[in-house]
């Protein structure tokens, strides 16, 4: 991955960033990047699959109070800063399913909302937009509590299954 990346040279961006695979242990997801202009939905990508430049984070700062977002928040003030982005149309990490912002959904959502709403990001749609997720995130955690690990990866399986690149 770091080949096909810097294989001509360093990218000429603050920010590289592409696609990632979420590993859910029994079956994988492929996940493309979106667009920066969309940070106020969620992170982009994951934040394995992204490469910053050494000036761009000294010259910003990393902020750690909300530990769920800190890299959500670091790429939107990145972005609103006016940084560069360049996507490369590759999968650069596989990331494991049982971190933080997956274990503790609705907790992450109340964090992004709170964090968009700070830099200025919120609208009466947005805000909509943030309930519906965490209409979604009580449902997914819920039915984790709930529902054998197997049944609640099924559904998931089935709302993924045009990215779903390995089942076992």
């Amino acid at each position: 991955v770091l080949q096909q990346i810097f294989s001509n040279g360093s990218p000429d961006a603050d920010v590289v960033y592409g696609d990632s695979i979420a590993d859910y242990g029994d079956f994988r997801i492929y996940q493309k990047a979106g667009s920066p202009g969309k940070l106020w939905k969620g992170m982009i990508c994951s934040h394995q699959s992204m490469f910053f430049k050494g000036s761009a984070i000294r010259d910003t700062g990393y902020v750690i109070s909300d530990c769920i977002v800190a890299d959500h928040e670091l790429v939107l003030r990145l972005y609103k800063a006016g940084a560069s982005f360049k996507y490369l149309p590759l999968p650069i990490a596989v990331n494991d399913t049982r971190g933080i912002s997956n274990r503790e959904q609705v907790r992450s959502v109340c964090e992004r909302y709170r964090m968009v709403k700070k830099a200025g990001e919120m609208t009466g749609f947005r805000s909509l937009y943030y309930l519906w997720l965490w209409l979604l995130a009580v449902i997914v955690e819920c039915g984790y509590l709930i529902l054998p690990k197997k049944t609640v990866h099924f559904f998931i399986r089935a709302i993924y299954k045009r990215t779903l690149i390995s089942a076992t």
